[in-house]
């Protein structure tokens, strides 16, 4: 899970959201994609169907004597799930800049809404001989040179449509590295726009005469929020009794505490 926390005095405030890491894949001195599958998949709209996921692939060339395969790697848009541009003359955002109803959709040359994040092709003349990497020409690889990259996406739910973002992240830039998903977030608030690489601050929090009052937009409304204390790997979360739809008063105790709101 991402935690992004708001500190001030003894008050820590934690918004959560879902999220899945993607294990390293192949890098350069690493036994090369072999296979295809999902390395992360996402359904924001909760209709048990995909709306996107990052893949990885492998196809098998060349004859019985030499194995040769075509790598690559892709997110990929499903349903009401779109890649966005930040410009339309650049793929990837700025940290800070809008996702919005202005971001362009990301089109290629045959009009797929999927999105290369690099690729390459690997083979060895033998079994157990040494693999051969080999880099392709991708043009318009916006990822080459990059150990990060920020793609805007948006998705429809039932109250409208919703915009977020993906950072993908690697620890260098040689061609055959992959890159990793490591973080994501998207607007609970339907129609507005969200800055890339900045989670949106739901929770707000305010001290009147010795006690805390939390408060989140109707749009959160029916979220859960928790409380712990302290902070450590096996925290135990608790629900916080008497909260309302958008909002609980409490008392300002000496101990520190920490709060999340999470989606159910």
């Amino acid at each position: 899970m991402r935690h992004l926390f708001i500190k001030s005095g003894c008050v820590i405030l934690a918004i959560v959201s879902s999220m899945r890491f993607l294990s390293a894949l192949a890098g350069p001195l690493d036994p090369p994609i072999l296979t295809s599958g999902i390395a992360a998949v996402f359904d924001f709209d909760e209709d048990e169907a995909a709306d996107f996921d990052y893949f990885y692939s492998a196809s098998r060339l060349g004859g019985s004597q030499e194995e040769f395969y075509r790598v690559g790697l892709s997110l990929r848009s499903f349903g009401s799930g779109r890649c966005l541009r930040a410009l339309a003359s650049r793929i990837p955002f700025e940290t800070g800049e809008p996702v919005s109803s202005d971001s362009p959709e990301v089109l290629s040359e045959g009009g797929s809404n999927w999105l290369g994040l690099g690729g390459y092709d690997v083979g060895r003349a033998l079994p157990g001989a040494e693999w051969r990497y080999i880099e392709r020409n991708f043009p318009g690889a916006f990822w080459r040179n990059r150990l990060e990259v920020l793609i805007g996406f948006r998705f429809a739910q039932e109250d409208g449509m919703h915009h977020g973002w993906f950072r993908f992240t690697r620890p260098d830039t040689h061609f055959t590295t992959a890159f990793e998903l490591t973080e994501y977030s998207w607007n609970p608030a339907p129609g507005e726009p969200i800055a890339a690489g900045v989670p949106p601050s739901l929770l707000r929090y305010e001290v009147i005469e010795e006690r805390l009052r939390l408060s989140w937009p109707a749009e959160a409304a029916g979220w859960i929020l928790e409380s712990a204390s302290p902070l450590a790997d096996e925290t135990y979360w608790e629900e916080v009794s008497g909260a309302g739809a958008t909002e609980v008063i409490l008392p300002l105790g000496e101990a520190t505490r920490y709060f999340r709101l999470r989606r159910p």
